[in-house]
């Protein structure tokens, strides 16, 4: 309900309701996560976004609280919230299958993470918009930002050259 009401949404209502819940709509909003490889450990994620964290609980268990087990793996994986490794992953395999049409059709795209910059997909989202723009897309990464330097660069000037060339509307980073 909450999203319904944002402005990349609200132009597609009609469509929605007209197509119903079994309608197949390709989405105008899109926000993945390619895997969690992740160099940092932040309080507020969680071993199933973070690579680090994910290796710190391994190593020295869970959080013991109160009546809770935080981020215990034996609980993430009864919630099937195991994130699965980028090589061979078949979601992401789907996602290449799918993509270059359903992109012609968005208006947002966001990656997230883990850390977005330390995922070979996100330079092949690049790499994609470049060859094939969507002028109505605005692109976004949740990124920490706290990579190598020359990672942070080349993101910087590829994404000012996408925009530049008018490959994309705008580009956020949200950290």
């Amino acid at each position: 309900i909450i999203k319904s009401a944002s402005p990349w949404a609200i132009s597609r209502i009609e469509e929605v309701m007209k197509h119903g819940w079994e309608g197949d709509i390709t989405p105008s909003y899109v926000e993945v996560d390619f895997e969690n490889t992740c160099n940092f450990k932040c309080a507020y994620c969680s071993p199933s976004y973070s690579s680090q964290w994910q290796k710190e609980i391994r190593d020295h268990g869970p959080y013991v609280l109160p009546f809770i087990r935080f981020n215990d793996p034996a609980e993430t994986a009864k919630h099937s919230k195991l994130p699965i490794k980028p090589d061979g992953n078949p979601y992401i395999e789907a996602f290449w299958k799918w993509f270059p049409e359903a992109s012609k059709e968005m208006t947002d795209f966001r990656i997230t993470g883990g850390e977005p910059l330390l995922s070979k997909n996100t330079f092949k989202v690049l790499d994609y918009l470049e060859k094939n723009p969507n002028r109505e897309l605005n692109f976004a990464i949740n990124s920490n930002l706290g990579v190598d330097t020359d990672v942070v660069d080349n993101y910087i000037e590829r994404i000012n050259k996408l925009q530049h060339d008018r490959c994309i509307r705008s580009w956020t980073v949200y950290t």
